[in-house]
């Protein structure tokens, strides 16, 4: 069976034409490039890691970026469907000793990782809560999420800030979503909920787990107190802010694309069965 490598590098930075002479492929115009880091990027079901090619991000739809590199490159690549709804398109094939048959190619993906069908990012379920305490009413929270819901499809660029609850770094979403909620606690009560994940990552990290277990209870008990707190105010107009500040940062497409097989470190590299 024929195996591809599909891996990529991030880094943070707008469109660069010097990497048109390293990679197989041009960079979309206007692609944005992703930051840095050493995780792997979910699309809906598959991984690739952070090694032998570059990942960018792009505000066209898959089927406008699909075009542009079947013009591109149609009489050289051979388009490979992944069971996701990725498009893979085949661009340089090598035979390796140890490897077998390598391909390096365009990666053309349109499905963020999302746990859930029935999972919105932040920021809906305080706009539910404001109907449910007479704030708003049910048909301006519908007109609001028929407005922002393809959000919950986007991808966001990833940030240089770490995620102290989950790990890795935080999304550009993630980052807002945190921001637009410290506006909304009290200064005081953002700062002991900040200082609590603080302790229960020092704990976990001594892998006093008990404690750390413990902890995490008081830190949702004051979350929840929290949460009746700063509800007893109308914040509709701040997490409107947050939204449209949101969009600007969203993509469609995510689009990557390896170097040529002959700059790859294999030992970095991810084998994927196609």
């Amino acid at each position: 069976m024929k195996t591809i490598i599909a891996t990529f590098a991030f880094a943070l930075t707008s469109l660069v034409v010097t990497a048109q002479k390293r990679l197989v492929a041009e960079v979309y115009p206007s692609a944005v490039m992703m930051h840095e880091s050493d995780e792997v990027v979910l699309t809906r079901n598959s991984g690739y890691s952070t090694a032998n090619a570059e990942v960018y991000l792009v505000k066209d739809d898959k089927a406008k970026v699909m075009a542009f590199y079947h013009k591109k490159h149609k009489r050289s690549e051979k388009i490979l469907p992944c069971e996701n709804g990725d498009q893979y398109l085949e661009v340089q094939t090598q035979q390796n000793d140890d490897h077998g048959l390598l391909s390096a190619g365009i990666v053309i993906s349109s499905n963020p990782y999302k746990k859930t069908d029935y999972e919105d990012i932040g920021g809906f379920d305080e706009l539910r809560e404001l109907v449910k305490l007479g704030y708003h009413s049910q048909e301006e929270f519908d007109k609001v999420y028929d407005r922002y819901k393809y959000l919950n499809h986007a991808f966001f660029n990833s940030t240089s800030e770490e995620d102290k609850t989950e790990g890795g770094l935080l999304t550009v979403q993630e980052q807002l979503y945190k921001k637009y909620l410290e506006k909304v606690l009290p200064v005081d009560m953002a700062a002991q909920l900040e200082a609590m994940v603080v302790s229960i990552e020092k704990l976990t990290e001594e892998r006093k787990y008990e404690e750390a277990h413990t902890l995490t209870g008081k830190l949702q008990a004051e979350m929840d107190k929290a949460a009746t707190g700063f509800h007893q105010t109308d914040t509709w107009a701040t997490w409107m802010e947050y939204f449209a500040t949101l969009e600007k940062n969203a993509f469609k497409t995510m689009v990557i694309i390896h170097k040529p097989i002959s700059q790859w470190h294999m030992d970095d590299a991810i084998v994927l069965q196609n």
